[in-house]
């Protein structure tokens, strides 16, 4: 005859007393299995803090960059009666890594898993699943197989009522207490999280968070690791491809609620971890709506670079703290946009129209510039350079915006203004020019200049 609730919470309480974190699992998970109270089933995730076994380290590496290699890993836990895999399908649901019309086999299994094991922990958060897969699942067949499938869901749990002896909530009182200093990592956590989102740019709140990873056995500490070693020159052949490794295995969960949104684990995808955590975000092409329920997440603020098909809305919408350089041009209205947020960027490089003229404007919006890249029609003039230079830049890029006849007379501008250059008091100390194109087979290129007594030396071209 199977034990009653409340004997397997004695059982687990009189193990926790004597130490033994496996024999106190065993008797939660029983007594979870027979009345499926989420009490019970967060005090099971609590041990994990103590003693983990080997489920969420599995869990750990469910996440691949394809769908169907994740569903791969998923399935054999589909038969594992344990509120761990529940949670775990919970976080993911929230999240909704995966959003294309392939992704619904996975978000399928993941709410049968929640319903199969009446994890009552689905109801107050069901609202704001609801609004996920909503916003983020575009293919309306999809989205709306989904929705049905987890109203149906919310329906039947509703319907579930566990059935607890006062002598079993008073066991969960107790264990809960005595489980409760178990919690502090989880908080310790969120606060080295916290540290590294306010200072992105600082190593030291990384390597806190990377020793008290190591500390329990958790990949991201390693990977943090290397990639110091790797910044500092003291990469091995042999950590090169560890740390390649850990990437492919946990990369797309390490992106955490920017999953959705972000290109990872495609050879054509540009995205890249630095120190450990997110710095070139390569949006996807098709992002739309999906971006709309992440405009706060936490992971933006480590993002340096954004590269893809990003709204410019994102500059204004999301924690963008770190970040230091635009990829897309830039127009005078745009700009005007930012500065009426108040939005003030640390950015350091941008690409600007040749509309933007007011340098007040482009210095309240990015009081930290150092280099501009700018399209210009036709030859710039001296007194072109010499405006820029009110910018106070480290760099000035000029790039052709092609709209007069290319070569001959166009060419011979060029020359001149290269002549007055070489001989001009300008403070950059980096001029890039683009001069034309001497034939329609040859590719753009910059003319690198750098200043010398009296003005600016050419050094040799290189391909733009």
């Amino acid at each position: 005859m199977p034990a009653s609730e409340a004997e397997s919470l004695q059982r687990a309480s009189s193990a926790l007393e004597e130490g033994d974190t496996p024999t106190a699992r065993a008797g939660l998970l029983e007594a979870w299995r027979t009345a499926r109270s989420p009490v019970v089933a967060d005090l099971i995730s609590l041990l994990d803090a103590r003693q983990p076994d080997a489920l969420p380290r599995t869990l750990a590496g469910v996440l691949a960059p394809r769908v169907t290699t994740t569903l791969e890993r998923f399935t054999p836990l589909l038969q594992l009666d344990d509120p761990r895999v529940s949670a775990f399908a919970l976080a993911e649901l929230e999240r909704v890594s995966f959003t294309t019309p392939g992704a619904q086999p996975l978000l399928e299994a993941f709410l049968r898993v929640v319903l199969e094991r009446k994890d009552l922990r689905l109801l107050p958060v069901a609202k704001q699943l609801r609004e996920g897969l909503r916003t983020r699942i575009t293919r309306a067949p999809v989205r709306d197989a989904l929705l049905a499938g987890l109203d149906d869901a919310v329906r039947v749990l509703k319907a579930f009522e566990p059935v607890s002896t006062p002598g079993a909530r008073a066991l969960h009182d107790a264990l809960r207490v005595r489980l409760a200093p178990l919690a502090v990592p989880a908080q310790s956590e969120q606060a080295l999280l916290a540290a590294i989102y306010e200072r992105p740019a600082d190593d030291g709140p990384r390597l806190v968070y990377a020793d008290w990873l190591l500390e329990r056995g958790d990949a991201r500490g390693e990977f943090i690791t290397l990639q110091f070693k790797q910044r500092d020159g003291g990469l091995s052949e042999a950590d090169t491809k560890r740390a390649t490794q850990l990437l492919k295995k946990h990369g797309k969960a390490w992106l955490g609620a920017l999953a959705p949104v972000v290109s990872f684990g495609k050879r054509y995808a540009s995205t890249t971890f630095e120190r450990g955590f997110l710095c070139t975000a390569d949006i996807i092409l098709s992002v739309g709506r999906k971006l709309e329920p992440l405009w706060r997440a936490s992971e933006w603020q480590t993002v340096e670079h954004l590269a893809g098909n990003w709204p410019l809305e994102l500059l204004s919408r999301a924690p963008l703290g770190a970040l230091r350089s635009i990829d897309r041009t830039l127009t005078n209205d745009t700009l005007a946009a930012l500065a009426r947020g108040r939005l003030k960027l640390s950015v350091e490089t941008v690409e600007l129209n040749e509309d933007v003229r007011d340098w007040a404007l482009v210095r309240s919006v990015f009081p930290h510039l150092r280099s501009v890249a700018a399209w210009w029609h036709g030859t710039p003039t001296l007194a072109v350079l010499e405006h820029f230079a009110k910018l106070n830049l480290h760099r000035l890029e000029l790039r052709r915006a092609w709209s007069a006849p290319r070569g001959g007379e166009t060419d011979a501008e060029f020359e001149r203004l290269l002549e007055v250059v070489k001989t001009a008091p300008l403070p950059f100390v980096e001029l890039a020019l683009m001069p034309g194109w001497r034939d329609n087979r040859a590719r753009p290129s910059l003319l690198e200049l750098r200043p010398s007594p009296g003005g600016f030396v050419v050094t040799p071209t290189r391909q733009g």
